[in-house]
């Protein structure tokens, strides 16, 4: 319960936050100025979950995780807190009112009479299908395919968001330098093959590839992150723009629940099987995670060919 109504809320204000922050960010800055609020961000994360794990860690050991729990949710209403006080004196841009009343048949027809938008949407599902139908297998894999300790685990995450943090102004600056179409296809292409090479994760070789598809993966999330937020910008018009937004992501979150529901039933009717490819020989995972990868290269090659080479119309401000 609580978990769908922090799931509810968040996707209720999210298109218009999205909307409100663009606003008030000129587009002339915003690949530097998103690449250094992710990075940040990211670096903060990192800190506050390290710090926040060691907490639990020491009233686990003093038998009270309860307490550990209970420091957690202080600590995140203080930060709620802060967060509202530091929204509220942030400058309103200038609002300009529809001149028309909009409907609940404006929202779900509007946004797609714009040819520009209809692609932002398809890529977005794409994209959701690529990256939900392997996404939470990837710790599973891990733990029961690979057994490897939780520490470790840890600790590669822990890498991978530092190197998202370091490389993400390079992204920005490529965004501003290129496009957002050339810095979503690279950063997707880029993730599309750590998918599809953790077919090569076994035993024999985790130690070693696990680190190194984790570090490309951190610099491909950097790049994804500023990129697949901005691009939609492109083709949402000013006026209405966060029913633009709303639609995309209701769209894009039923095609990757659709995708993840998918996955799982490749991974329960494949369980057990093993397929040997000469040396190497792979489970159901690993065919997942291959599938995934496939299907992200696909959604790179449309971003390049009917987004980037279409020419379609952008808004400017």
């Amino acid at each position: 319960m609580l978990y769908t109504m922090a799931h509810s809320l968040s996707s209720f204000i999210a298109p218009a936050a999205s909307n409100w922050i663009v606003d008030l960010t000129p587009s002339t800055m915003r690949g530097n100025y998103f690449s250094r609020k992710d990075a940040i961000s990211l670096a903060d994360v990192t800190i506050i979950t390290l710090g926040m794990g060691r907490i639990l860690d020491f009233f686990k050991g003093q038998n009270n995780e309860y307490g550990g729990f209970l420091v957690i949710a202080i600590t995140v209403m203080i930060l709620a807190i802060v967060n509202g006080i530091l929204l509220s004196i942030i400058k309103e841009p200038s609002i300009k009112q529809n001149s028309e009343s909009i409907r609940i048949k404006d929202v779900l027809v509007t946004p797609l009479q714009s040819v520009g938008f209809q692609k932002v949407i398809i890529l977005f599902v794409i994209w959701n299908i690529g990256l939900q139908i392997a996404g939470p297998f990837f710790s599973v894999y891990m733990v029961t395919g690979l057994k490897l300790e939780y520490t470790y685990i840890m600790a590669i995450g822990v890498l991978a968001s530092l190197v998202r943090v370091f490389v993400t102004p390079f992204w920005g600056r490529l965004a501003n330098k290129k496009s957002w179409f050339f810095s979503t296809k690279m950063s997707i292409g880029l993730l599309s093959m750590v998918h599809f090479l953790w077919i090569f994760v076994v035993p024999t070789t985790a130690r070693f590839l696990i680190p190194v598809l984790q570090v490309v993966s951190g610099m491909a999330w950097a790049g994804i992150g500023i990129s697949l937020f901005n691009i939609q910008f492109l083709f949402a018009k000013r006026e209405g723009r966060t029913m633009y937004l709303g639609l995309n992501a209701a769209i894009g979150g039923i095609a990757g629940f659709t995708s993840t529901w998918i996955g799982s039933k490749i991974v329960g009717s494949l369980e057990g099987q093993n397929y040997s490819f000469g040396w190497f020989h792979i489970g159901n995972m690993q065919i997942v995670f291959a599938l995934s990868g496939i299907i992200l290269f696909f959604c790179a090659l449309f971003v390049k060919f009917y987004i980037e080479k279409a020419n379609d119309p952008i808004e400017v401000e």
